[in-house]
């Protein structure tokens, strides 16, 4: 049985989000996640190095965003974000996991911050 590929995915973002990179696994773990738009994303770590990254059609292909810090400010849903933290889990980066689940948690709570200011401003007009 010869090295052939068996999960073949198209892309469903529009030509402007760029081209979707190609992956091959090797030494590396690759995950793919579609959530219920058809938004997709691919999560790659290497085995050796414990490097990861994301990409996907909304942050444009080719804008791959390297590691927990460039990770945190990504607007992901709760079912991407328990992808990714599934993700890092598998390839033990168990650290990553407690920084982003810390660091989402966080700027959860600045966003409803945020909208109650909005709702005072408008109640009290």
């Amino acid at each position: 049985m010869g090295r052939e590929p068996f999960l073949t995915v198209s892309n469903k973002h529009h030509e402007s989000c760029g081209e979707p990179p190609a992956f091959e696994s090797g030494s590396s773990y690759l995950s793919y996640f579609e959530n219920e738009h058809g938004e997709q994303w691919v999560f790659s770590c290497d085995r050796e190095s414990g490097v990861f990254f994301i990409c996907g059609g909304d942050i444009q292909w080719g804008n791959r965003r390297v590691g927990v810090k460039e990770m945190e400010p990504l607007l992901l849903t709760e079912p991407e974000r328990f992808w990714v933290w599934a993700c890092l889990g598998a390839c033990g980066q168990n650290e990553a996991v407690k920084q982003l689940v810390k660091a989402w948690l966080g700027h959860d709570e600045e966003i409803a911050e945020n909208i109650r200011a909005l709702n005072e401003k408008v109640i009290s007009r």
